[in-house]
Formats: structure tokens, C-alpha cells, sequence
């Protein structure tokens, strides 16, 4: 689909490649995994008579089982379709030239999820392939903010290495896969304890570092379900231009930590019999 700026013809493409491989492949049977209410929609769409919503571009890319990727450029693929002015155009071209194409990046397992068993392992995967510390554990675990104890940045940095993580290289270390992902839902005690301990660490942030070395913001809005999970789509493919830009580094000077929050504070839906939480 990387090849597309029409996003009327990749639906008409696609369909037809579906149809071929699909004996129950419809535009009608789209529309109706869908839920749109018109049998005829996607097919004007497809012809180019009818334009798509970000809503319902959203509806039916989830439909198509698309990866982030993919998401996010059909995505932009419509917001280029409905673009008005050349200028809107021009934005939105680029923005398709900027999405990562999709990049398989190596997916931990449960023995590799001692990564997380504390929050300073992480940042020290990538602390020691730019900060030659000549074995100066001391030294290593003072740059950490919070600073750690010597012995424990030598545990950490000892752990990725028997984890297979890191590999030495020199007076520095170098990282086996640069980009890892732990499988999707994934339930791990470890992780969530981990991801309890950044979001610690991220309010403690607010009194210990100047307002021009971090970035603490927050935002209330009101969703329903549908719009819920087009902001939640945004966000994935926000983390994932991040990926893609920190790749690009050669040698960085800092490692900050990244935590992206979205979730509901009231019950969802509002007046319902009981709150969703689960434990």
C-alpha cells in the first residue's frame, strides 16, 4: 500500500485483490463488519464519489486489519483525499513520506522479562553504548536520575549481558536489537511493576528537574467509544515516530524515559451500573 496517494483506488484495489483470494469478499460485507448504515458507501467511496471521515476512515481500517503501520498511513492517505488547499496537500504528503514503514523488532520472552525487574536496567541498555565508563560502576550508576549504587548498576549491566541484550564492544556496549516490544497484552507482574515505577518516577520529575528538561503535560477530554479508539491509534503511532526518530541518533548524550497516559476518569459509559476497573 506504500505507493498510494489516492486512498479512493487502494480501497478499490484492495477489494478487488480480497475478492480474488475470497469467494465471500464484498463491498456489502465490508460495510457491514463496518456497521456502516449505506450497503452503497464504500463502493462510491471506492469510485470516488464519496469521501471518507477520520471516523469512519478509522472504522474501516480496522475492518481491513491493517498493522499500526498501515493504520497510520491509510490514515493519512484520507486526510490527503479531503485536503482543500495545496498547502493542506503539501502537509499531508509529507506527513505520509515520514511514517516508519514497518520494522519487525525483536519481541522479549517471559525469561527476558527480567529486563524490568528494576527501572534503572532500561535506561542502562542504552546508557553504556555512549558513556565510556572504563568499568567504573560508581561512576555508571551516578549518571542515573535518580543515581543508583555501584553494585547495582554492575548487577543490571550484568544481567542484560547474560540476557543476551547487550554485547561488548570496546571500552562501550552495544545492543544485540535495538528495538524491543513485549507481546502484545502482555500481563507480565514485572511489567507492570515497571511501568508503576516510571509513572513514580515521572511525578517526582515535577519538583526535581527544571521545567526545561522535561516535558509534563495534561489534557481532559471528553470521548465516546468510537472517537476513544481513534485517539488511542494516535497514540501508538506517536510511540512508534519516536522509535523511528531515536533510531536515527548515532550517539546520544541522554536517555529520557517516555510515558504516554490515556485513560478514563469517570466510568465508561458515564451512568453506567458499575466501573469497568479490572484488577
Amino acid at each position: 500500500m506504500w505507493d498510494y496517494e489516492d486512498y479512493h483506488a487502494y480501497l478499490r484495489d484492495w477489494i478487488e485483490f480480497r475478492k480474488a483470494h475470497s469467494a465471500n469478499m464484498s463491498y456489502q460485507w465490508l460495510a457491514n463488519k463496518c456497521e456502516f448504515s449505506s450497503r452503497s458507501f464504500l463502493r462510491r467511496v471506492a469510485l470516488g464519489e464519496k469521501n471518507l471521515s477520520l471516523v469512519a476512515a478509522h472504522r474501516l481500517s480496522k475492518a481491513m486489519e491493517h498493522g499500526p503501520a498501515e493504520a497510520e498511513y491509510f490514515s493519512a492517505l484520507v486526510a490527503l483525499g479531503n485536503a482543500r488547499t495545496p498547502k493542506d496537500r503539501e502537509h499531508h504528503q509529507d506527513r505520509l513520506r515520514q511514517i516508519p514503514r514497518p520494522r519487525q523488532g525483536r519481541i522479549l520472552n517471559a525469561g527476558e522479562f527480567e529486563l524490568f525487574r528494576e527501572w534503572y536496567i532500561v535506561p542502562l541498555r542504552e546508557l553504556v553504548t555512549n558513556f565510556p565508563f572504563a568499568q567504573d560502576w560508581n561512576l555508571l550508576g551516578q549518571q542515573l536520575d535518580p543515581p543508583i549504587s555501584g553494585e547495582q548498576a554492575r548487577e543490571a549491566v550484568e544481567l542484560l549481558l547474560e540476557l543476551g541484550l547487550l554485547q561488548k564492544d570496546g571500552e562501550l556496549y552495544r545492543q544485540v536489537e535495538s528495538n524491543l516490544s513485549t507481546p502484545t497484552r502482555s500481563a507480565s507482574r514485572l511489567v507492570r511493576n515497571y511501568q508503576l515505577k516510571t509513572l513514580e518516577l515521572a511525578g517526582q520529575s515535577l519538583a526535581r528537574h527544571d521545567r526545561d528538561l522535561r516535558h509534563i503535560s495534561t489534557l481532559t477530554v471528553g470521548l465516546d467509544a468510537e472517537h476513544f479508539e481513534v485517539v488511542r491509534e494516535k497514540v501508538r503511532n506517536f510511540r512508534r515516530e519516536l522509535i523511528a526518530l531515536a533510531s536515527e541518533i548515532p550517539h546520544s548524550d541522554r536517555v529520557y524515559q517516555v510515558n504516554l497516559q490515556l485513560f478514563p476518569l469517570t466510568r465508561t459509559p458515564v451512568g453506567s451500573q458499575s466501573p469497568t476497573n479490572r484488577s
